[in-house]
Parts: structure tokens; C-alpha cells; sequence
């Protein structure tokens, strides 16, 4: 197993609770070679409160909003890792085996540079493709 590590990148606005589900949800990952960075994107809730008492997580707090876009090249810009994983600060990754997964598609062939993974909607699963 590869030992690369994966930079988490989330982008926040007021969801504090869903983001500690979040990143509750991330800690349940098999792989261990992480780095998580959140981006406060000018929060008005207990966004900031609640990532205070966290430790282990790199915290950025824009001066003033800049959306997802820019919020999220912020994070990766500061990230160190040899990938980058994206989860939006509501969502939740049902496969705890999936960053394990992903880097060792990723370490298996070079030619490859993007990875994806299925998402689930109520009852309704959709599978990406196999190729693109």
C-alpha cells in the first residue's frame, strides 16, 4: 500500500453541524495519510467555534467571502499532498475503504489523473463511468 498522502480540501458557509458530520465521517477513512483543510468561507454560525475544538485539521478563514471556487484553489494551493480529495462540507463518503481505493488505482498507472466514485440520492445510487 502506498504511503502518498491525500489532501482533503473542503470549502464551508454556515453549516457547522454538517460539516462535523462531515469530518467525523472522513475520520472512519481506512487510509491514514491525510491532511484535512477546511476553508471558512465568512461563516455567520458557530462554524468557527466548532472547528476550534478539532485538532488535526488546517484551518483557513478568507478575510472576506470568495465562493467555492476560490475558497477550494486557497485549499489546494496550501495542500501537501501528492493528491487532492474533494468532499462538499455537507456530504458524506459511504465507502470508508474509498481513499484506500482511489490512491491505489491512482499508484497502480500513472496515466491516470482523476478518479471518481458512485453517489447515492435517498434509494438511488449513480455510477460514474469507467472511462471518460
Amino acid at each position: 500500500m502506498s504511503n502518498s498522502l491525500v489532501s482533503i480540501v473542503i470549502s464551508t458557509l454556515n453549516r457547522s453541524q454538517d460539516l462535523l458530520a462531515t469530518l467525523q465521517n472522513i475520520a472512519k477513512q481506512d487510509y491514514a495519510h491525510t491532511e484535512v483543510i477546511v476553508i471558512n468561507d465568512g461563516s455567520t454560525d458557530d462554524t468557527a467555534l466548532v472547528l476550534a475544538g478539532l485538532p488535526g485539521i488546517t484551518l483557513i478563514t478568507n478575510p472576506q467571502r470568495l465562493g467555492l471556487q476560490k475558497s477550494l484553489n486557497i485549499g489546494c494551493r496550501v495542500a501537501k499532498g501528492k493528491y487532492i480529495a474533494r468532499i462538499d462540507d455537507h456530504d458524506i463518503w459511504t465507502d470508508s475503504t474509498k481513499l484506500s481505493k482511489q490512491v491505489a488505482k491512482l499508484e497502480e498507472d500513472e496515466h491516470i489523473g482523476v478518479v471518481g466514485t458512485a453517489f447515492t440520492i435517498g434509494q438511488r445510487t449513480f455510477i460514474n463511468p469507467l472511462s471518460d
